[in-house]
């Protein structure tokens, strides 16, 4: 169902979606959460920020992972009002590096190393 709005426009306006918060369903609100990731428009912000707050941890993961997609750069930010709720935190504290700025660094073999 939610499949059919992905070929919407990036920067439309997703407010027509928040008609599904209301139907309480862990699989359509976590399928919404991913969907949203697809919108960079100002009034995604507190439809992610109410699928955080959801009572199902895979609704409360994908709106965190599409938060963080969205807003990388303020993702600590916009996720600090549920970050002490035990998805969320676990997935802020995977995305630690990405958040600092300082994605891990892949080591090379010494073998390769060598051959440079």
């Amino acid at each position: 169902m939610i499949w059919a709005f992905r070929g919407r426009r990036r920067r439309s306006d997703p407010a027509f979606l928040g008609r599904l918060l209301h139907l309480n369903h862990p699989d359509v609100l976590e399928d919404l959460a991913v969907a949203l990731a697809g919108f960079r428009h100002k009034n995604t912000r507190p439809l992610l920020i109410s699928l955080c707050g959801h009572a199902s941890p895979a609704v409360r993961e994908a709106a965190a992972e599409s938060a963080f997609e969205i807003y990388r750069q303020d993702a600590r930010s916009l996720l600090g009002a549920v970050a002490e709720d035990p998805v969320v935190s676990k997935f802020l504290a995977d995305k630690e590096g990405a958040l600092a700025g300082t994605d891990p660094v892949v080591a090379i073999p010494p073998a390769a190393q060598a051959a440079q």
